[in-house]
């Protein structure tokens, strides 16, 4: 069809849209469409309707064709079908459960047995995969083919993916403010259990003096510097205990999401 309609105009050009439009094996119109011939159409009053008809199967959906139905060139039944198939396509690919009632409201499929039918051709013709689930009378989406992207489609993507980066780079600032704070604390706590050691190689050292009879330690429990490094001790010691008991309770008391 692309082949035949590069050398076509005017309302030769329209009857080839007319035949791809109702041939009931295409599902994909872009490379036609995107033809400056048949971008050349929109401007002229005699072609813009089959430019219009192209467009919808194109990019559209049956609820789009149907106000303007009677201003295009007429579409066979094939054509109607395929158009509901394409715009199941275009639900199921916003949407991973789509009910029943969604379903018959767009695509004005008036029964129950009717419109299941119509979910598992779509399902043979791999336009749609998925599964129903009849009790609570929904179509659950697994996948579905690609249809055609025009620039407000092309748009809306790509918002989607500044989206998802942003959140990304969200997460990872958050991850690395995280990991920040938790090399604080480490430093933190090993400073302190350096002071501690320090200290106790202190005490250690004092206490030695004293069991050899030093008499700059002969008075162990008056000395003022002696009281000064229990003092010290004692500090470092309820320091690390409400260190730990910030710890348990930055961790909700479980140790869980801590890292």
């Amino acid at each position: 069809f692309v082949l035949l309609a590069k050398q076509a105009t005017g309302i030769s050009l329209g009857r080839i849209i007319e035949q791809v439009v109702n041939s009931p094996d295409v599902y994909v119109f872009g490379e036609l469409w995107r033809l400056p011939n048949v971008q050349a159409m929109k401007d002229d009053p005699n072609s813009v309707a089959y430019f219009k008809l192209l467009e919808i199967f194109t990019f559209g959906s049956w609820s789009k064709f149907k106000p303007l139905a009677s201003s295009l060139p007429p579409t066979t039944e094939v054509g109607i079908l395929k158009l509901k198939r394409l715009s199941l396509v275009s639900l199921c690919y916003n949407k991973k459960v789509l009910t029943y009632s969604e379903l018959y409201q767009a695509l004005d499929i008036p029964s129950l047995q009717e419109l299941e039918d119509f979910i598992v051709d779509c399902f043979d013709l791999e336009l749609v995969w998925g599964m129903l689930d009849q009790e609570k009378e929904c179509l659950l989406v697994e996948n579905c083919m690609g249809r055609d992207a025009n620039e407000e489609i092309i748009q809306e993507m790509l918002g989607t993916v500044k989206n998802w980066r942003m959140s990304i780079r969200t997460t990872l600032d958050a991850m690395a403010s995280s990991q920040a704070q938790s090399a604080v604390l480490a430093q933190q706590k090993e400073e302190r259990r350096r002071q501690v050691s320090q200290l106790c190689s202190q005490v250690e050292d004092f206490l030695l003096k004293g069991s050899r009879g030093d008499s700059s330690s002969s008075a162990l429990g008056g000395s003022s510097e002696y009281r000064s490094m229990q003092y010290r001790l004692e500090e470092e010691r309820l320091r690390g205990k409400r260190g730990r008991q910030n710890d348990v309770g930055r961790g909700g008391g479980s140790g869980k999401g801590r890292f």
